[in-house]
């Protein structure tokens, strides 16, 4: 049996700051590390919060689908 090489480059995490209002705006971050006082900012101001992993770079598209659905964050309030 063949194994199948994952090559990771590097980890980031995309977050999803979703506006309630009228325009229900999004704002999306790429970062290397979460800045949770940021989360708690933005959902402090009525805001949800989205957090997934992005793995810059792999070979399987369908194993990194199957993983980053099991990775969601979602946050509605604290």
């Amino acid at each position: 049996m063949l194994k199948e090489i994952v090559k990771k480059e590097e980890i980031k995490f995309q977050l999803f700051f979703l506006k309630h209002d009228k325009s229900q705006g999004v704002k999306v971050v790429e970062v290397k590390e979460i800045n949770f006082g940021e989360v708690i900012q933005h959902l402090n101001l009525g805001e949800s919060v989205f957090i997934t992993q992005k793995h810059v770079k792999t070979l399987n598209p369908r194993q990194r689908m199957k993983k980053e659905a099991e990775e969601l964050w979602y946050f509605t309030h604290i």
